[in-house]
């Protein structure tokens, strides 16, 4: 008892067809439907053996298929199989779209598949969620994005593969609206030079510095997202303090940065430190130094006249000393201050003493008999008198200035000339004035025969 198969695998091409195979038996049996909806029986015939016939559909699949066949005589035991195998069909895949655009909030989209094959999704980014990665058929994805809150605009290419074939899909999603924030709002900077750290925050964006003095030097000055931004600033050599805002701008929003420095101690200096004058009225100028300081001069001095007692800066004033009318110098200190207090400078002035007498007369006449006249005059000093001839004598030849006459006699002139001589006055070493004197002679008397 046997049962005899024409064939044992059948191979079917992808279009599917008709098929038949014959089967050979001296014993009765039965054949077992078919387990798959594309494959169904058409005819039996029977001659010398039984001959099956057998239709099959297409093949949609990309991959192969195969099902079977039990021929099965119960009485005696016996089966048989024929394996029935279809080639896989020609490969699809598409996609239902080529580019995905989602706003600043983000949101979730849908994505249909068609395929025939199984397929995966890959270069999936972080910030992209998708409902599966991986399947076989046709179907939908859903790709999710939450909201972007970087202030660039960000995309992926993802990529889809069925088989040897791979479609790309394009994400896009906008940029959120640029933030910007420095960590403080001042930086007190010292009067010498220095830097300072301050940490910016962005959401990304683009960003740029402006508003720095030739003072202060801000590194990096542009760049990127979030960073450490450095302040550097030079040495403050004047006397004043400076400020400067430094602003940081990214897209529409901005965030500032006041740098204040301290101002450096005051600093003065004038071009002469002692000024020696005569005793006539005189006019000097001085100029005053600063480091951008202000300033201002004290003096108690009743001759000397300042033609500016404050100002800031670099100055030129004018010192008026007024006529020294005794004769004794006189001298005094003109000080200049830094209004902070930090430095000051002194000029000391000198000024001579001027001798000054005033005599009334500068001659005087005697006749030839002895006589006396008096000489009148002041003096601002000691004062002291005498004379060039032994013949002429002074009732007082030295005295304070309340003493302000000397009186002056002349012998008897018997010489039978005209003589002269002189009364000089001293004050002090070597000023000197004269009063000429002069005397006629006694005419000697004859007696005629």
């Amino acid at each position: 008892n046997a049962i005899i198969l024409g064939s044992k695998n059948i191979e079917v091409n992808k279009a599917g067809g008709n098929i038949q195979f014959e089967i050979k038996a001296n014993i009765s049996f039965s054949i077992s439907d078919p387990e798959v909806d594309w494959l169904r029986k058409v005819s039996t015939r029977s001659l010398t053996s039984y001959i099956l016939n057998y239709e099959v559909d297409a093949n949609p699949s990309y991959n192969s298929r195969s099902t079977r066949l039990v021929v099965t005589n119960t009485e005696n035991n016996i089966s048989e199989t024929i394996i029935i195998t279809q080639q896989g069909g020609d490969i699809v895949f598409t996609l239902d779209k080529s580019e995905i655009n989602f706003d600043v909030q983000g949101g979730s989209i849908d994505v249909q598949i068609t395929s025939n094959a199984d397929w995966s999704i890959t270069n999936i980014p972080s910030w992209l969620s998708v409902s599966r990665s991986s399947g076989s058929g046709s179907g939908s994805i859903t790709l999710v994005t939450s909201a972007n809150t970087l202030a660039q605009s960000r995309s992926a290419i993802l990529t889809f593969t069925a088989m040897n074939t791979t479609i790309s899909l394009r994400v896009n999603q906008d940029a959120a609206t640029a933030t910007i924030q420095l960590g403080v709002k001042s930086i007190e900077a010292s009067r010498y030079s220095g830097s300072s750290q301050v940490y910016l925050t962005t959401n990304g964006a683009e960003w740029v510095a402006t508003g720095m003095p030739d003072w202060l030097n801000v590194s990096p000055s542009s760049g990127t997202g979030s960073t450490y931004v450095t302040f550097s600033w030079s040495e403050n050599s004047i006397a004043v303090g400076r400020n400067s805002t430094i602003t940081f701008t990214a897209g529409e929003q901005s965030s500032s940065v006041d740098v204040t420095q301290v101002a450096a101690p005051g600093i003065i200096s004038i071009d002469a430190t002692q000024k020696n004058i005569d005793a006539a009225a005189t006019e000097f100028n001085v100029n005053i130094t600063t480091n951008n300081s202000e300033w201002y001069i004290t003096e108690n001095l009743s001759w000397v006249s300042v033609s500016q007692t404050e100002g800031i800066n670099n100055s030129t004033i004018s010192i008026l000393c007024d006529e020294n009318l005794t004769s004794s110098s006189r001298y005094g200190y003109i000080y200049f201050y830094t209004k902070d207090g930090s430095q000051s400078r002194s000029l000391y002035i000198s000024q001579a003493g001027q001798y000054i007498l005033t005599l009334d007369t500068t001659s005087v006449t005697f006749r030839g008999d002895k006589a006396t006249q008096t000489i009148p005059f002041t003096s601002n000093s000691y004062w002291y008198a005498s004379t060039t001839e032994s013949w002429i004598s002074l009732s007082r030849t030295s005295g304070s200035t309340s003493y302000t006459s000397t009186d002056v006699t002349a012998a008897a002139n018997n010489t039978g000339v005209t003589r002269s001589g002189k009364v000089i006055f001293r004050l002090g070493d070597s000023y000197t004035k004269e009063v000429i004197i002069t005397q006629y002679y006694i005419p000697t008397l004859t007696s005629s025969a």
